[in-house]
């Protein structure tokens, strides 16, 4: 062996040559490797497919194994040329010569391997053995043709590792040829490029073991010069690879091209002996065919039909089951919302949501349709508030419009009854469906919801729903088809807003299955008016305006100050529902005017409800210059927004209430409540005469230094038939207690001589040294129930509080709690509706009272928290987080029956809404003192429901 490669055995025979490589040129050697292996795996491709034609197969292996070896034996010659040594390089031409002929022969072997029958691993392990040896064949010839004055030695580790990795690189090489012959270009371009790594890594390898050492000898060397043999090489090699790969694709496509024709002329082959058979079949029995034919038709009709069915059935079946989850999705989204969250934690919560609203709309559009499609359609009458339902779909899809910044507005003027019968469910999914489209199609302007009545007798109502909107419209040879299932309007400007186009038609399905019509109206570009009128049934004793806590506000005087028309008017119909008398304005400069000259003329206004953006003067404008005026500084305001606002500028303009369009007239009744607390409650009064509730007939101890005050609490006290006993301080109460029995105490806590706590305390501690064990219920009076009061009231014996100003419905229902059963009051009123537990343990079945007990233990266990983050929230002054909080902790309240409890817990929604912390502290106060109430009788009925 030594005689053919030299190996190093012992200490070099003279100096190492030093040795550097060509980056361009070893850059070059991978791209001719590559080239050279999409060579062989397209044409072994090609022997694959010529395989049973022995010629073709026979001359395509010897063009592969020719372009295969010269490109392997090319890019051998180009990486010689990129190891450079200090002296001259020459190569003998027929040892050279032998070199590409090893390479060439090679290459033949490997494509026979390949492309002739499954490739084992018996044949793919000899396969890669022997070309792996004829690569490192070709290698060393070409080493071995090298002519230098130096002696070319080899280190016999390397050499091993460069015939181990020749052999292993051409087995992995052979096997991707195999499998990636035949794939697509991608995978082929993958394979060349591996196989490109593998073959100059052979290379790279053999030069690794080669060291050149210097003769000491100044002999020219004689031979081909490198440079040119390498770049003619090269340039002959691509060539040959060039020529190869085009006459591969022209033959691809001849043979496609073959393979079409042949395939289209045996189809119509086919096809004509099948018509040629069928027209003679015809011929022969032309009835019996038309009968057959007929009775096929009828068959595939009938069985389209009943496809059509099972479909509409199957998809309305499993309406619930799919619904269910996606609203379970929301559910927990709008809860994660009403926990603290931080900015990306809400963004990241928000898209969720919205992400989930769109896909539910989708969903329930699809699966409302198919379940009308399929009959499935049954409408439920039952007593609903048409107000409630109206402004619950108004405020759910207000976001959207706050999004868009499009006005969006809601008006049920007060003549329309709003206690009636009729399919809430259905009413409101074609509200949703109306008001949401309206939403999508307006980029700027307003959109309008109104409810009138347009006839009314005394058990039934026709209601005219009208939603307005200023959007792009719709064509008018697109109106008579807009209802149609999916029918959308057509056009570059529509296809952007999607949708499924099946809102619309059952939106027409449900108003004519509950016996109304529907219509539309619109203009291109101006936008459109779509409504449906239905006859609802009005609930016995119900009347369009019914007395309620609004009309507290009879006789009182608003001015509305809005550059909007459509906004006074609603809200005009709202204050007038109330009873108040109200002024507009559609600028704060007329404003101004109005209320300077309401004040001259002895008229002035109570309140002032103003738009947050007005051209000119906009609402925080108008609120600094009626603060800075000495007549109008004491003026309550609200402030409507259609937008969130920054709650700094607004409150520093002294704006202690707000409100977000579209309004819930309840919620602005609430705000106008706290904003107006005097007023109220003097206007309450004599509404509350003709209350046919039952009198208490109790003797109540009033405690109370304020003049006005006593005459507004006697008055009421008197109004529910209480005897009253009025004590100015502290001292004259425990003296009054002392003298006389009373069944109450009304103790106001900050007095002069003794306050409220103080006397309190005292009650108790003579009570303690009593031996009759009467403990009398004492009620706080507070001004302010902020925490530290809260904990004095409790650690003084008080047992309950009301907020000042109160109203006569609270100051009524905290001593229908405390009182003692005794005459026309009866026991005392449970603080659980006891029907809610027992229809849910009715619901459950066998397992109903486990589910209530469980229910109860759930409550119990998370009240605690919400309260305490109610209290955190008092006490931060966070509205948003205290009116969520309260939204959550209502709910679940209504939810087991404690109705009195949920009904604070809305007020304290409402001012969460209204952003106002104004008597939240009282009203924080009377939601714990009911809660400890309803805590212990829920606790009692979770160890006394009968299983």
């Amino acid at each position: 062996m030594n005689d053919l490669i030299l190996f190093v055995t012992g200490p070099l025979p003279g100096a190492a040559l030093p040795a550097k490589y060509d980056p361009g040129l070893v850059a070059l050697s991978y791209v001719v490797a590559s080239l050279a292996a999409y060579t062989a795996i397209d044409l072994a491709g090609r022997v694959s497919e010529f395989r049973a034609e022995s010629r073709r197969a026979a001359a395509w292996l010897m063009g592969g194994a020719f372009a295969m070896g010269a490109g392997i034996w090319s890019m051998h010659f180009v990486a010689m040329l990129a190891y450079q040594l200090p002296i001259p390089v020459r190569y003998e031409p027929w040892t050279t010569l032998a070199s590409m002929v090893a390479a060439i022969l090679t290459s033949g072997f490997a494509l026979y391997i390949v492309t002739h029958g499954v490739l084992s691993w018996r044949r793919l392990l000899i396969g890669g053995a022997v070309m792996g040896a004829g690569i490192g064949t070709m290698h060393y010839t070409g080493m071995a043709a090298m002519r230098l004055d130096a002696l070319v030695m080899y280190y016999i580790t390397p050499w091993l590792l460069s015939v181990v990795n020749a052999i292993v690189c051409s087995t992995i090489a052979l096997w991707l040829v195999f499998r990636l012959g035949r794939s697509g270009i991608l995978y082929q371009v993958l394979a060349a490029l591996v196989m490109g790594v593998a073959i100059a890594g052979m290379h790279y390898t053999g030069m690794y073991a080669a060291v050149c050492v210097s003769t000491g000898q100044a002999t020219a060397a004689t031979g081909l010069d490198p440079a040119p043999l390498a770049a003619a090489i090269a340039v002959v090699t691509l060539l040959i690879m060039s020529v190869a790969l085009t006459v591969s694709l022209q033959s691809q496509l001849m043979s496609r091209t073959l393979r079409e024709q042949n395939e289209r002329l045996s189809r119509e082959v086919e096809q004509r002996r099948s018509a040629e058979a069928e027209l003679q079949h015809h011929r022969d029995n032309l009835q019996v065919l038309v009968e057959k034919r007929t009775r096929e038709l009828i068959e595939a009709r009938d069985a389209a039909e009943a496809a059509s069915h099972a479909k509409s059935d199957f998809v309305a079946t499993m309406s619930h089951e799919i619904r269910t989850p996606m609203n379970g999705v929301l559910g927990m989204t709008e809860l994660l919302l009403a926990t603290t969250l931080d900015a990306r934690q809400r963004r990241f919560a928000e898209t969720a949501q919205r992400s989930g609203v769109a896909l539910l709309s989708i969903i329930n559009d699809i699966l409302d349709f198919s379940k009308i499609e399929a009959g499935k359609i049954e409408l439920r009458i039952r007593p609903f508030n048409l107000r409630e339902l109206v402004e619950d779909v108004v405020n759910t899809l207000a976001e959207g419009a706050r999004r868009k910044k499009v006005q969006f507005n809601c008006l049920i003027p007060a003549t329309v009854p709003t206690r009636v019968h009729g399919d809430a469910g259905w009413l409101r999914q074609i509200l949703v469906n109306l008001v949401g489209n309206a939403i999508k199609y307006t980029e700027r302007g307003e959109v309008v919801v109104r409810v009138a009545a347009m006839e009314e007798t005394e058990d039934a109502v026709l209601l005219r729903f009208e939603v307005r909107d200023t959007g792009i419209g719709v064509a008018d040879d697109q109106l008579d088809r807009i209802f149609e299932a999916f029918m959308q309007a057509k056009g570059q400007s529509l296809r952007k807003y999607g949708g499924t186009g099946l809102g619309l038609s059952i939106c027409k399905q449900l108003v004519e299955k509950m016996g109304g019509e529907i219509g539309v109206s619109s203009t291109p570009g101006t936008g459109s008016t779509f409504w449906f009128k239905l006859r609802l049934e009005i609930q016995p004793g119900a009347s369009a305006a019914v007395a309620g806590p609004e009309r507290q506000m009879l006789g009182l005087r608003a001015l509305i100050v809005d550059d909007n028309a459509t906004n006074r008017e609603i809200l005009g119909h709202h204050l007038a529902a109330a009873g108040m008398v109200w002024g507009e304005a559609d600028s704060g400069a007329r404003a101004l005017e109005q209320l300077r000259a309401t004040i001259a003329q002895g008229k002035p206004f109570d309140i002032v409800v103003t738009d947050d953006h007005m051209p000119e003067m906009d609402g925080i404008a108008l609120a600094r210059a009626i603060r800075s005026d000495p007549q109008l500084a004491s003026m309550p305001l609200i402030m409507l927004s259609s937008l969130e606002l920054d709650e700094g500028p607004v409150r520093e303009a002294g704006i202690a209430y707000r409100l977000t369009r579209p309004v819930r007239q309840s919620d602005l009744y609430d705000c106008l409540m706290s904003a107006m607390p005097g007023k109220i409650s003097a206007a309450t009064v004599p509404q509350h005469a003709q209350r046919s509730a039952p009198k208490l007939r109790a003797h109540v101890l009033l405690v109370e230094d304020h003049p006005v005050n006593q005459e507004v609490a006697l008055h009421m006290l008197e109004l529910l038939g209480c005897r009253t006993a009025v004590a100015n301080h502290g001292r004259e109460a425990i003296d009054a207690w002392e003298r006389a029995a009373f069944d109450l105490v009304l103790m106001d806590c900050e007095m002069p001589e003794m306050d409220g706590f103080e006397a309190t305390a005292e009650i108790r501690r003579r009570e303690a040294a009593q031996t009759n064990g009467r403990r009398i219920p004492i009620v706080a009076l507070t001004a302010a129930a902020v925490a530290g009061d809260r904990e004095k009231c409790l650690a003084a014996g008080m047992d309950d509080y009301v907020t000042k100003p109160f109203s006569y419905d609270q100051l009524e229902r905290s001593l229908r709690r405390w009182l003692p059963a005794a005459g026309a009051l009866g026991k005392t009123p449970s603080h659980i509706d006891l029907q809610v537990l027992e229809r849910m343990r009715a619901l459950g079945g066998n397992g109903g009272a486990s589910l209530v007990t469980k229910l109860i233990g759930v409550y119990l266990s998370d009240a605690p928290g919400r309260l305490r983050s109610l209290q955190e929230a008092v006490t931060r002054g966070d509205t948003a987080t205290m009116g969520a909080t309260a939204h959550a902790f209502k709910s679940a309240s209504a939810n087991l029956g404690a109705t009195a409890l949920s009904e604070l817990c809305r007020r304290m929604e409402g001012l969460g809404r209204a952003s106002s912390t104004s008597g939240a502290d009282g009203l924080l106060a009377e939601i714990e003192a009911e809660y400890a109430r309803v805590a212990v009788e829920l606790s009692t009925h979770a160890g006394t429901i009968p299983s």
